[in-house]
């Protein structure tokens, strides 16, 4: 009875793609290629991306745009940005692409062999910690999947996993989405990072349970800091952080990268304010001290709840878990 049901399903997800292939501008081939237009913001990033010749990609747009018959993109503006239409165009895209995907992987999961496709987002500033751990662990198991890895901000992959281009998201923090399905993976708390030769205020010395020792930021006041932007949420635990232990910093740079922060620590700069991290904390070259009003953060995997649930996401699931315990 549950091969009929697949089977049934797989009949249906196939009808429903030819459809669209028979739809003017709307086979596979078209979608993924103005899709990736639509994410660089031009035809010549688009094309070099895409690994193929700007004419012929041009060529590509705007034959899809006759076939429709109205322009899926503004190019009076630099980065060309997408019509109503081509708004509409790109919704449709990322629903039948995911389905598309999605039968894919109820395709390899009848092999039973843990091959594959499977599309994970992860946070810039998460990248250099979890890729290089998970990649060849995931390779050395299932030889036959492929993993492929996109990097972008936090609001740009959770519009990419509800649309269907991701099937799960590594990232700080919390998404609060009714749509997403959420695993914690670390608590981490935030630590004050400081440079060798600056002298910094210790409240009562080293706690029991602590790390390390707990600064009076007060006493930090007016010091230069180097935080994140405002727009990442980062940023803002970094402000509460600060607020709450009574600490007004001098703020000497806003940055979108965790290593830029730790970078100009190193050379005796800035301070900064960053989750601890055993991977990623520079021992030999800064300080690292505990708040004493602490703040954490979570690091979660996201993925849709109503998605087709693979083997080789559950093993990915797995082999991160068993990565991050170890």
């Amino acid at each position: 009875m549950g091969m009929v049901i697949i089977i049934a399903t797989i009949i249906a997800i196939i009808i429903a793609i030819v459809m669209a292939e028979r739809a003017p501008g709307m086979n596979i081939r078209q979608m993924r290629y103005i899709l990736e237009i639509a994410k660089a913001g031009s035809v010549t990033t688009a094309a070099n991306n895409l690994l193929i010749s700007q004419p012929s990609l041009s060529s590509l747009l705007a034959n899809v745009e006759r076939e429709l018959g109205t322009q899926l993109f503004d190019r009076g503006t630099t980065p060309i940005i997408l019509t109503y239409a081509g708004e509409k165009y790109i919704a449709a895209a990322n629903k039948i692409l995911g389905t598309y995907h999605e039968l894919q992987q109820e395709i390899d999961d009848m092999r039973d062999d843990l091959s594959g496709r499977l599309n994970v987002g992860c946070s810039p500033q998460l990248s250099p910690f979890f890729i290089p751990s998970i990649v060849p662990v995931m390779l050395e198991r299932y030889p036959g999947a492929q993993i492929n890895f996109t990097e972008e901000s936090s609001k740009a992959l959770e519009v990419m996993l509800l649309n269907g281009a991701l099937d799960i998201l590594i990232c700080g923090g919390y998404i609060s989405h009714p749509s997403f399905e959420r695993i914690i993976l670390l608590e981490e708390d935030l630590i004050l990072l400081a440079p060798l030769d600056r002298v910094v205020p210790i409240v009562d010395g080293q706690r029991g349970g602590q790390k390390f020792p707990c600064a009076n930021l007060r006493e930090l006041s007016g010091e230069p800091f180097v935080l994140m932007k405002k727009t990442q949420q980062m940023r803002q635990m970094q402000d509460r952080a600060l607020t709450e232990n009574g600490c007004a910093p001098k703020i000497i740079l806003e940055t979108g990268n965790w290593q830029t922060s730790v970078r100009l620590v190193v050379t005796g700069m800035a301070y900064t304010l960053l989750p601890y991290v055993k991977t990623e904390t520079p021992i030999y070259t800064t300080r690292l001290f505990c708040l004493e009003r602490t703040r954490s953060r979570h690091t979660c995997l996201f993925y849709r709840k109503n998605s087709y649930y693979s083997k080789l996401l559950d093993a990915f699931i797995q082999t991160v878990k068993s990565i991050i315990a170890a």
